[in-house]
């Protein structure tokens, strides 16, 4: 799977959420304010979310494929407010966001999971005050692995990978037109 598909089904379970605020595929940034408000201001609050792919490792599987594990990072900021506590709001919304992602490990069966190693779904990194764009916010760090099965010949078709055995006759001008030898190759499948 794509890391595009994977980004869209990451992008998908967090904007299904209610109150989640603004969510985004990628990092967001602008040098005009009203940008920035477009992005990230919900009502006159600033509360929204970035998706980054981080880094990808990948191992070996099988004959035909390797299993690719992406590190997603996902960001969250939201004003604070200590006249609401919004520390406590914004706790909410953090354990709201890695319920919905415990619930579904195959993001709508987009990878093969996001329990990887020893971790189950999406870790909580890092959650404190920050300031983003001159604003005093919670701001939180969420770690999210995702494991997908890749060709390790994606420049190939995925037919040349379909066939144990091959029977080839190599016929060189001979006389009588038969073939002067042939070959009979059986791929070991593992």
């Amino acid at each position: 799977m794509s890391t595009k598909v994977i980004r869209h089904a990451i992008l998908d379970k967090l904007s299904s959420l209610e109150d989640i605020g603004k969510t985004h595929n990628r990092q967001r940034y602008s040098n005009r304010q009203s940008d920035f408000n477009d992005m990230y201001l919900e009502g006159q609050k600033l509360k929204g979310w970035t998706i980054s792919r981080v880094s990808t490792r990948e191992k070996p599987f099988d004959t035909h494929t390797n299993i690719a594990t992406h590190t997603w990072k996902i960001r969250g900021y939201l004003a604070l407010e200590d006249e609401i506590e919004s520390e406590l709001i914004f706790d909410d919304l953090i354990e709201l966001i890695r319920d919905e992602f415990r619930s579904d490990d195959t993001l709508g069966n987009v990878v093969s999971s996001t329990y990887v190693g020893e971790q189950a779904a999406l870790q909580l990194d890092d959650v404190g005050p920050a300031t983003f764009a001159g604003v005093l916010c919670h701001a939180a760090t969420m770690t999210l692995f995702t494991e997908v099965e890749v060709d390790r010949y994606p420049q190939t078709t995925s037919e040349l990978h379909d066939f144990e055995t091959a029977h080839m006759d190599y016929d060189l001008p001979e006389p009588d037109g038969n073939p002067e030898t042939s070959d009979t190759l059986t791929l070991e499948i593992s």
